[in-house]
């Protein structure tokens, strides 16, 4: 039988996320996760277990690398589909999310820049699909780009996750396909002073 897992991590690290050298961020995104995992409870059609990596880490890059280990070793060790989803994401509606519908890895919306490096259409990473269909050639082909992780780029693993994406040959009409209802917690953003993320284009 297939799992279905819906996953996210809050992590405290030490050294600070990028120019925010604050130990207080973990407190507050824990808080989000909380509200953040009763919505989708609440909203999810299917049956699923959660999981929150919590280990902590140094700085941003270990926490990255930690949590794609994470996923990767999650998802061999068993048939199973697996929703990242970050800690400032809502649902607000009932809806599908580990349906048949997509059977690739898949990213969901694009993110700023729209245009990344070598990635025309750069999408972002905080919301994600592992189904237990997906090809071991993307893991390998994902685990290629891993295995050389640029420590000096913050969005590396935006970067390699994009990549496995497109990958698999999608359009753009294909990886454009909406989820629905999930929404940005919003009223941490002026206090964590982050800039404002494209909203993410679900109808």
């Amino acid at each position: 039988m297939v799992k279905n897992y819906l996953v996210c991590a809050v992590r405290p690290i030490t050294d600070g996320w990028l120019h925010q050298k604050r130990t207080d961020l973990y407190t507050f995104y824990r808080e989000m996760y909380d509200i953040s995992l009763a919505s989708y409870k609440k909203f999810v059609e299917e049956p699923f277990e959660s999981i929150l990596w919590e280990e902590p880490v140094k700085n941003n890059d270990e926490y990255t690398i930690a949590n794609w280990n994470a996923i990767k070793e999650l998802w061999h060790k068993e048939s199973c589909n697996i929703f990242w989803a970050g800690a400032d994401t809502i649902m607000t509606q009932p809806t599908s999310l580990f349906s048949d519908r997509f059977k690739e890895y898949r990213l969901f919306n694009y993110t700023d820049p729209k245009e990344f490096q070598d990635c025309p259409h750069f999408f972002n990473a905080d919301i994600r699909y592992y189904p237990a269909e997906m090809s071991q050639e993307v893991w390998d082909f994902g685990l290629e780009m891993a295995n050389n992780w640029d420590m000096e780029e913050w969005n590396t693993e935006q970067v390699i996750l994009n990549k496995m994406m497109w990958h698999q040959g999608l359009t753009l009409e294909e990886a454009r396909k909406k989820l629905k209802t999930l929404e940005e917690i919003e009223g941490y953003k002026e206090y964590l002073h982050t800039e404002e993320d494209n909203f993410i284009e679900i109808k």
